[in-house]
């Protein structure tokens, strides 16, 4: 845990080189200034208190900015110190080489009594006298060791001949007993650096950070150490250079002071996005501690908020146990993805657990952050399976004896691999490579195997399911027939797999369109066949017998119109709700089979609504078809809301399953809409409105109508709106810049967030930096921009180049294009958008590696299609665009149409003047 100490308690952070300056507030912007430059803060201060790093606007005089600005420089900065991994490894071994930790903290706690009357409780230890012997954790070693070394009066220095190595834990000890009243308390790191301490390679065992560890304290120290060693060489990072911050050596544990909130999401939050890089330690895997911690999860957010990157490591042998079951578990590993929710997490002190949980609630809310851990774990998940695979690949293909068994086994283990490999791909939705993938595994499987062996049949199975999600409707149907008949022959119709084909088949069958009513009663058969053979061999409560029961329910729900029929329906509804219970009661709400079936659940009751609903002109009932069922609309809207949430965290908001749901939903909407409007009710905001009305706005014609439309509408309703929202201040009319809604973009423009590695494109822009700036995506968004994975299509970058621009006045006027020129006049709108072309090109003309400026295209988003609501114009390398490009298509809105219908509206309002 990268924040707590041995008694869950937040520390007091202290800046490297003992630069006191940033431990207390002060007003002194020299001495800020000084210690920003020694600490790496990531906003520097002149003499004048001016900014000079060039994020902030000179003439941006609101009196919430200064106040913010103001509030910032006072807190304390945070250290971004690292150690040494040869550092970490040498003080594991001497830790289990001594057994400290038992010896020391009963000494530590005989004396702690006696030292609080002399005036030295800050030495206490929360060791218990009857603490398991061999326990070295981060906590044991904080309470231990590190806080009696970190003491240090006029008779003692602890770090000796600038080598901590050479002391005996019982010198320490020893230590510990010259304490006296004028002692003076520092973080491990500080004494490190001003001893000079070096570690067992000659290197500095403390300077900059490179990377930030977030970790579990009750995490074996050694094991620890053994995770980090292992990333180290998984990735081929060398050691020279890397320098991890760990909490226990960079904080001052003596310290039991809380930071305010503000703190938190301002100092501690840059220095994440600074070091650049965050590793999550990440054990066990199948149930990984990190997640239930809290402060764990403030870490990630910070991540995520900042752009850092995300790595994950684990202990070889740990690695091993995932690997192992990678090969022989799908199934478990689907089932460890769906379990994580990061919103159970917790923190030893519940105060702290709500600060972190209110903040996250209230600024990307704990679905979107569900979401970004989900996507970064399943990723490592695919990423860790391609490498195990070639690995696996290589090792199969150095010679040996021809019936090797150890490369027999290895070589049915690859396949095993590249089946779950395959499917893991599948299910995040990116079919076309698990189509490839599944093609060539069964290649191989017909080449050493045969045609008719299980597991080529099993993969026939899987590439079926496969081309089926893809739309190849004809050639699944094919493999589905043919694997089910050669299982029946080979294994018998009851057997599992014979079951499984039978219901697979069966689901392709229900979803021909139109559905003839023989493939309706075909499907139909199998379904129960499947049902009836499950129910005999595995029990009526069991997962696939469940899931099959939730897919005949979903078949009988959309039986085609000649055969549809209150009792088909009333026979669905008892299968539905059948199926959702037992799954939700043998897996959980979230897992991926539950939501499928709570899904088609949902939609079966609109399709009760519709077929119940009075339709009749001449029917004596008084309701009115529109509010017919109203109830049960709201309760499917209800239901389908929970299962978009909980696919968007699991799966992705891109995935096709949480698209599916989100049309069911937009249908809900619309119905609940007619209902409204029957009773005189209309939109209730402009974001609503924009989007059912303007589901598409890429062209000069569209943006034109939609202004058009706003102004019927009326901006001040608007500015009412995000006002409401806290999008705007209610007095200053500015965006606002706090935590809540978090408006990243306006954050950065007013200098409450920096980008360091933007900091040098600033002076790019010229003249123009008074009053824009050139911001980046995530690094994971830029790397991923050539991904067609559902998971990173509309999240990554457009193109292999990707830049936005964005605005320093962050009046609510500039907050989008849409009210450009409407508070104040057309000309100005017209003027700010020419100015941010000639900024954006002046750029892009700058940069070595950037086509030329007729190969660029600069777009923007109209609210509501904006993900975030501060103005931003994208910058596209229009040579190398990926697959995000072609997804926000239908609101891409090149700049040049912007201001083609600013100047349409000033000529024609200059005409009407003029009459």
């Amino acid at each position: 845990m990268g924040l707590g100490a041995s008694a869950g308690r937040p520390r007091r952070f202290e800046v490297a080189g003992c630069c006191q300056a940033a431990c207390f507030p002060t007003h002194d912007t020299e001495e800020i200034h000084r210690t920003a430059v020694v600490s790496g803060a990531v906003t520097s201060q002149d003499h004048d208190g001016k900014d000079s790093s060039g994020t902030i606007e000179a003439s941006l005089t609101a009196s919430w900015s200064r106040k913010s600005q103001t509030a910032l420089e006072n807190l304390p900065l945070c250290p971004k110190v690292g150690c040494s991994f040869a550092f970490l490894k040498s003080f594991a071994s001497q830790g289990v080489k001594h057994s400290a930790a038992a010896r020391l903290a009963k000494r530590v706690e005989e004396r702690s009594s006696r030292l609080a009357m002399r005036g030295g409780s800050l030495v206490a230890s929360t060791a218990s006298s009857d603490a398991e012997p061999e326990m070295f954790t981060m906590g044991s070693i904080c309470s231990n060791i590190i806080k009696p070394q970190t003491r240090k009066s006029r008779h003692s220095t602890v770090l000796r001949s600038g080598t901590l190595m050479s002391l005996e834990y019982d010198q320490i000890a020893q230590i510990a007993d010259e304490v006296e009243e004028d002692q003076e308390m520092y973080s491990f790191a500080e004494l490190a650096m001003e001893e000079g301490l070096k570690d067992s390679e000659g290197n500095p065992a403390f300077a900059q950070a490179t990377h930030f560890v977030s970790h579990a304290w009750r995490y074996d120290f050694t094991s620890f150490v053994e995770a980090l060693g292992n990333w180290l060489e998984v990735t081929g990072t060398p050691q020279e250079g890397t320098y991890f911050w760990v909490d226990a050596f960079v904080v001052n544990q003596h310290q039991g002071q809380e930071y305010p909130q503000e703190w938190w999401s301002t100092r501690f939050m840059q220095a994440v996005g600074e070091i650049g890089n965050t590793i999550l330690v990440l054990e066990p895997w199948h149930d990984p501690v990190p997640f239930t911690r809290a402060w764990v999860i403030w870490e990630l957010y910070c991540t995520s908020v900042t752009g850092a990157r995300l790595h994950l490591t684990m202990r070889p042998q740990e690695m091993k146990n995932f690997n192992d079951t990678l090969v022989n578990s799908f199934e478990k590993v689907q089932t460890v993805l769906s379990n994580l929710d990061v919103s159970k997490s917790e923190a030893f002190h519940k105060v702290d657990q709500q600060m972190i949980h209110n903040e996250i609630k209230r600024t990307i809310g704990f679905t979107k952050l569900n979401e970004l851990v989900q996507t970064r774990l399943l990723q490592w998940l695919m990423e860790t399976a391609r490498g195990r695979l070639v690995k696996m690949q290589q090792e199969i293909g150095l010679p040996s004896r021809r019936e090797d068994p150890e490369k027999v086994k290895l070589l049915n283990d690859s396949h095993k691999l590249k089946g779950n490999l395959a499917r893991m791909l599948r299910e995040s939705g990116n079919v076309s490579e698990a189509e490839v993938c599944f093609r060539e595994l069964f290649t191989e499987l017909s080449t050493s195997k045969g045609a008719s062996h299980l597991e080529t049949l099993g993969c026939v199975n899987q590439l079926a399911v496969t081309l089926q999600k893809a739309g190849k409707n004809d050639e699944a149907l094919t493999l589905h027939r043919d694997c089910l008949n050669r299982r029946v022959s080979l294994l018998g119709a009851v057997h599992a797999d014979s079951l499984q084909s039978a219901s697979n088949l069966a689901v392709l069958l229900s979803q021909q369109t139109p559905l003839s009513a023989k493939a309706f009663a075909e499907a139909r058969e199998l379904f129960l066949q499947a049902i009836r053979g499950r129910e005999q061999t595995v029990g009526p409560d069991n997962v696939s017998t469940l899931y099959t029961v939730s897919n005949l329910a979903k078949h009988l729900s959309e039986a085609p119109p000649s055969l549809a029929s209150t009792e088909l329906l009333a026979e669905a509804e008892d299968l539905h709700r059948r199926a959702v219970q037992g799954l939700t009661d043998k897996l959980h709400e979230a897992h991926p089979l539950t939501l499928a079936a709570m899904h088609a659940q949902a939609v079966h009751w609109l399709t009760r609504v519709d077929m119940e609903a009075p339709s009749s002109p001449n029917s004596s009932s008084s309701t009115s078809p529109e509010h017919a069922g109203g109830s049960m609309v709201r309760q499917a809207m209800e239901q389908l809301r929970m299962v978009h949430t909980l696919r968007t965290e699991k799966l992705g908001r891109q995935h096709p399953d949480t698209t599916i749901t989100e049309q069911a939903l937009k249908a809900c909407t619309q119905r609940l809409r007619r209902m409204r409007a029957s009773k005189g009710v209309t939109f209730t905001s402009w974001a609503e409105l924009s989007l059912e009305e303007y589901p598409e706005l890429r062209t000069a014609a569209q943006f034109s109508e939609a202004r058009v439309r706003l102004r019927q509408y009326g901006a001040d309703r608007l500015l009412a709106e995000l006002e409401g929202r806290g999008v705007v201040d209610l007095e200053t009319k500015l965006l606002t810049t706090g935590m809540t809604p978090f408006n990243i973009f306006a954050r950065i423009a007013a200098g409450i967030m920096v980008q360091s590695n933007m900091v040098e494109e600033q002076p790019k822009l010229g003249e123009f930096q008074k009053h824009f700036m050139i911001v980046c995506n995530r690094a994971e968004c830029d790397e991923m921009w050539e991904s067609r994975d559902p998971t990173w299509m509309g999240k990554a970058s457009m193109s292999k180049r990707h830049r936005m621009l964005i605005l320093k006045d962050l009046h609510w006027e500039w907050f989008n294009a849409l009210t450009f020129g409407i508070v104040t006049d057309l000309e100005a709108g017209i003027a700010k958008l020419k100015d941010m072309r000639e900024a954006a090109h002046l750029w892009v003309r700058a940069q070595s590696d950037w086509p030329s400026i007729d190969r660029v295209g600069l777009f923007m988003h109209i609210y509501a299609h904006c993900s975030v609501n501060a103005f931003h114009l994208h910058i596209v390398d229009l040579e190398n665009v990926g697959p995000t490009f072609e997804k926000m298509l239908y609101k891409n809105l090149p700049l040049e149409m912007a201001i083609s219908v600013l100047e349409a509206e000033a000529k024609e309002l200059k005409e009407l003047q003029e009459t």
